[in-house]
């Protein structure tokens, strides 16, 4: 990855290695396509222009995607060539509108599709307790209950029929922390609901987080005694009832109803400028003319898609630089400096927007310099073994 390479040249100590000065070699006779050798994970290239310019690209992924990744000025050094990071022109919009197209055949689907996802998402993280109960009621031993390769029944005959007498009470336990979990879930999703309405009110904050936690703990004792009761039938040699689950709502974790499917919505498309290739993981923010928000990240094909809101229309479009930069390289010093860029968009014109991004501008790197070493014809990493061999 493009990412791990950076680090790799930046913090890899050096290693000892025979050293050709080149004070006295020209540009002309470094100047040159440079390939990295023998790179499993993507084949980086360098370029160094006679004009004292570079470009460093690594080819990525599956598909084997080209990433621009950095461009700059090269300088001749004691030992080799010192790669100097280009300053982002901060005039220069990162992103520009390309085109505009009517909502297109099968997107409708697709939103559909995107929202449930979106929807799904946010439902989880309202709830926690909703996904640790999903999570937990799809367990292979959960959905095999009773089934006698649970344990050793059979080599195991005078454990039956303490088994067997004990089934009654188990079901009935099984059946009363079933309830309790339906109304913990409840007042979990009733207090929710209130600190969504009252985001500031620090009394009800509290009171969702004790109702939150309170239905976490009920699902995950609910989950473990459906486990035990299982087992029991298992031992037992009986097979398991069936037994009624949690019964609740998903919905009722969020506060506004679920935005009709059956409306256009609207579609933003991110590609590179360089090669028009896809930028997947952009959180980009829909901003209507109501002042709502709704923030979607854009999936493998660069895509994100939002609601139709009725009595508003999409007004700009937010990219989040930030945060892609956050996402693919951590704490990045740099993420800060880059901040978000708003586009303003004319929805009467259509639904659909291709959005040219600058790859330099969205992947800013965090090395401002990278020194080279001339080893035998080939420009190696000062602090790691990348090696580039003329192309």
């Amino acid at each position: 990855m493009f990412t791990a390479l950076m680090i790799a040249l930046a913090l890899l100590p050096a290693g000892s290695r025979a050293i050709e000065p080149i004070q006295e070699r020209g540009r002309a006779s470094l100047a040159g396509r440079y390939v990295q050798e023998s790179e499993a994970g993507g084949e980086s290239q360098l370029l160094l222009r006679q004009d004292g310019r570079y470009e460093l690209s690594v080819d990525v992924g599956l598909n084997r995607e080209r990433i621009r990744a950095i461009h700059g000025a090269w300088t001749i050094s004691d030992q080799g060539v010192l790669l100097t990071q280009q300053a982002r022109d901060l005039r220069k919009p990162a992103f520009v509108l390309t085109q505009v197209m009517p909502w297109l055949p099968g997107a409708q689907d697709a939103l559909k599709a995107s929202e449930h996802e979106h929807r799904t998402a946010l439902i989880r993280s309202a709830c926690p307790f909703v996904e640790t109960y999903e999570r937990g009621i799809s367990d292979a031993h959960l959905a095999n209950l009773g089934a006698p390769a649970l344990v050793e029944a059979d080599n195991q005959p005078e454990r039956k029929p303490a088994a067997v007498a004990a089934l009654p009470a188990a079901l009935a336990a099984t059946e009363q922390s079933r309830a309790e979990v339906e109304s913990a879930i409840a007042a979990a999703m009733k207090s929710q609901a209130a600190r969504a309405q009252a985001p500031d009110d620090a009394a009800r904050a509290a009171s969702a987080t004790i109702d939150a936690q309170t239905a976490e703990r009920l699902v995950l004792a609910y989950l473990q005694r459906l486990r035990e009761t299982g087992y029991l039938h298992a031992v037992a040699g009986r097979p398991m009832p069936d037994v009624r689950e949690p019964v609740f709502d998903r919905e009722h974790c969020l506060s506004e109803p679920p935005p009709s499917a059956d409306r256009p919505g609207y579609a933003v498309v991110v590609e590179y400028s360089d090669d028009y290739y896809r930028l997947q993981g952009l959180l980009i923010d829909f901003v209507y003319s109501d002042g709502r928000i709704e923030r979607r990240e854009a999936d493998t094909r660069g895509s994100a898609m939002a609601p139709d809101r009725p009595g508003a229309r999409l007004k700009q479009l937010v990219f989040n630089l930030d945060l892609i930069a956050a996402q693919m390289r951590g704490e990045n010093p740099l993420a800060a400096e880059v901040g978000a860029e708003t586009l303003a968009v004319d929805a009467s014109q259509g639904r659909t927007f291709f959005v040219q991004a600058d790859s330099f501008a969205v992947l800013p790197d965090p090395f401002a310099e990278i020194p080279l070493i001339l080893e035998d014809g080939a420009l190696v990493s000062a602090r790691s073994d990348v090696r580039y061999v003329r192309h």
